[in-house]
Order: C-alpha cells, then structure tokens, then sequence
C-alpha cells in the first residue's frame, strides 16, 4: 500500500486569515500554536501537508472575501483557491471555474450568538460556475452517521480530469472542497469524520476491493 499517497490538508482558521478583524483585545501570537504538531507532522516520511494559509493571505485582497462574514468557515471561492494550491503540490488537474455573486447567507456565528434579525450584506457568498458542466453522481453509505462532515458517500464521475480514486476523511471544513473532489477525480469515498473513522483506516484499505491512489485528511487549525 505504499504507493497510496496520504495528505493532511489544513483548513485555516478564519482569525489567521483576517486577524485583522479580531478584537483590539485580542493579540494573534506571532507563532500559530499549531505549528508545534505541524512540524513534527511535516517529518512523517510519506505524509504530504498542505497549509493554504500563504495562498489566502495574498490572494484576499484581489479575490474578494474569502470566508463567508457570519460564519467559521470559507466560502466557495476560498475553498477553491485552496484546493488549487492543494492540486498543483500533487500535480493534479484544476477545474476550471469562475464565480459570481450570490445571494445573501446567514452562517453558523449567527447561530451560535443566538441573535435574531442580524443584517447580512452582500459580497461574501460566490456561486461557482463551471466551465464543464458537473457529471457525477452520489450515492450515500449506508448506516453511517451524518455529523459535520456530511453524509458518507460515494461520489463517481464519468468526466472526470483524473482516473485516480480518492479517499477523504474531514471535518466541516471539507464540505467547501467537495465539489472540486467530485469534479476531478473518478472515485471520491467521503469516509466521515476524521475523529470517528481515521482510526479504522486500515482495517477499511485492508478490507477494501479497491484501493485508494490518494486519501486526504480535512482538519481545520483549531482540532490542534
């Protein structure tokens, strides 16, 4: 199995992308607190890291808002200017797409605050548009939890840009990156959530009938 290759890739917390926005009180510490697991992470042989952090910070300013303003998460087109960095690092296809204002959306601080009535303004929320149409169809695991991952699936695409099957495994973070998986790859297995089944990984390559070329672990900063 040493010729699947395995990728933590980090979903940035949306204070390290603006930290300008934080409170006066609060003071980002020079060095992020992650980077102590990170660069023992980075020595692993045969793990690949991605941290899309550099790529955001620059990209921010030309790209529009890259995080969804009432919520924890990035929007689409962070999400995708991430899985770009993601896919040159693996020299993988990009899909090719651009973005256009959506409509207004509420995220989960909103709820979280308990506010009620809270004003939403445009300019923070992209729907993609695609340049070829999406083909894939999904089908779900059956008896498997639906948690902040999603519901475990499997996603087949008969026009995708690689013949390779992945394997992912994540938290909320990955739901934003689903859609450029689905388009790229053949196979996309979304195993669940990284807490739950990571631990089961190889009893479930040892079971399966087809294995991985890729899995790709979704975690975002703050489970460090």
């Amino acid at each position: 199995m040493s010729h699947i290759e395995l990728v933590l890739f980090l979903g940035p917390n949306k204070s390290t992308i603006y930290p300008e926005n934080l409170p006066d009180e609060l003071v980002p510490s020079a060095r992020r607190y992650g980077s102590f697991y990170w660069d023992r992470l980075k020595e692993v042989p045969n793990l690949i890291f991605y941290d899309p952090t550099d790529e955001l910070l620059e990209l921010k300013e030309k790209e529009g808002l890259l995080y969804w303003r009432t919520d924890t998460h990035w929007n689409t087109k962070g999400a995708f200017l991430s899985y770009s960095g993601f896919s040159r690092l693996l020299k993988l296809p990009i899909p090719e797409v651009e973005f256009r204002e959506g409509p207004l959306r509420g995220g989960d601080l909103i709820e979280i605050s308990g506010k009620k009535n809270f004003p939403i303004h445009p300019g923070d929320n992209w729907d993609v548009v695609w340049k070829q149409k999406p083909a894939w169809i999904e089908k779900a695991i059956p008896d498997q939890p639906i948690t902040s991952f999603g519901q475990p699936m499997v996603v087949t695409n008969p026009a995708s840009l690689s013949d390779k099957r992945v394997w992912v495994f994540g938290d909320s973070f990955a739901n934003g990156l689903k859609p450029y998986f689905n388009a790229t790859f053949a196979e996309v297995r979304y195993v669940g959530h990284w807490v739950d089944k990571l631990k089961e990984l190889p009893f479930e390559l040892q079971a399966a009938d087809k294995k991985p070329d890729l899995i790709v672990v979704v975690r975002v900063e703050r489970s460090f």
